[in-house]
């Protein structure tokens, strides 16, 4: 895939941050047309489903603030600001995989067969962009997965109502999902703040669209492995 540049047309912030909203669009629309998306309105999702969407998301959110503190390790000292607030994202980010893990238990899963089972592909190769992204590419770019997943409450409504009424679900067994949302609000604001301060050339805002297209398109392919790989 290559990275796409910015649009010609964007030339105010306003617009550049309009065209990622665009992305975003595009990048959800592909996520609700993976057979997962069409099971789950269908009804047709298992307990085991659920299970490992759950553990898929685990594997992938623990290492969230681990590759985001290591995008500090490539900026020199004129980046100081952008060093603090990727360090303050990466603390409030750091943690989040425990909710994963009480939602798995309080849906009934037995948390000790977490210990032999490996993230499936499509996981492993999500993680492992976001690694390289932070040891080899344009540091800047990190922003595009925060501002889509920040961002992802104003999608996922719809899916998640469908959770909750499909198992019975209660907020307190959602917790990742309700509870983040609201972290999440305060999140997106603080990105589209960064994306503001922080994305100075053409380069850098290209680049933030890729990273939104790359994990968008990474979780699109996560989700369908979830629907063939239940937890039963």
């Amino acid at each position: 895939m290559t990275p796409p540049t910015a649009t010609p047309t964007a030339t105010t912030t306003a617009e550049r941050i309009a065209h990622l909203d665009a992305v975003c669009d595009e990048v959800w629309a592909r996520i609700k047309a993976t057979r997962y998306y069409a099971a789950l309105m269908k009804g047709q999702v298992t307990p085991g489903i659920l299970h490992r969407y759950l553990a898929e998301t685990y594997f992938y959110v623990r290492e969230n603030a681990k590759n985001q503190a290591a995008i500090v390790l490539r900026l020199d000292d004129s980046q100081a600001d952008y060093a603090k607030y990727c360090l303050k994202h990466a603390l409030e980010e750091n943690g989040h995989e425990q909710m994963c893990l009480h939602d798995l238990r309080t849906t009934g899963f037995d948390l000790q067969r977490l210990e032999g089972l490996r993230p499936l592909p499509a996981t492993a190769g999500f993680i492992a962009f976001l690694y390289h992204w932070a040891d080899h590419q344009n540091p800047i770019g990190r922003l595009g997965y925060s501002y889509w997943a920040e961002g992802a409450h104003g999608y996922l409504q719809e899916g998640m109502a469908k959770v909750k009424t499909l198992f019975g679900l209660n907020d307190n067994q959602m917790t990742f999902f309700v509870a983040h949302a609201a972290i999440d609000e305060k999140h997106f604001k603080e990105v589209k703040d960064a994306l503001t301060a922080f994305c100075k050339t053409e380069q850098d805002w290209a680049d933030v669209a890729y990273c939104i297209r790359v994990t968008g398109a990474l979780t699109a392919h996560m989700l369908d492995e979830i629907l063939e790989n239940p937890l039963d």
